[in-house]
């Protein structure tokens, strides 16, 4: 019985992720279009070339989700912090 359940919640999980795949790409497009027709050719080159720059970088630097990244919840956990850099004990 729990295997099913797992396979329901599992394929659950694949259609969310997927959807929320295509809608990001569908926003980014948009956001994109939106973009170009504001700035215009010159300086959505800029833009264009800015953006390039700034994805290697975050390529090279390996921080795409610092949460998932094993060396950033190891230092968070030497430092007493949970994933999202606040101590965990009386924060509020």
């Amino acid at each position: 019985m729990s295997s099913s359940v797992g396979a329901a919640s599992a394929a659950r999980a694949v259609k969310w992720s997927a959807f929320t795949t295509v809608a990001r790409f569908a926003l980014q497009l948009g956001a994109q279009v939106a973009l170009a027709r504001m700035l215009g050719p010159g300086n959505f080159g800029v833009y264009g070339i800015g953006m390039v720059v700034l994805t290697f970088a975050t390529f090279l630097s390996g921080s795409r989700n610092s949460s998932t990244n094993p060396d950033v919840r190891a230092r968070s956990k030497k430092l007493g912090q949970s994933h999202g850099g606040c101590p965990k004990k009386g924060f509020l």
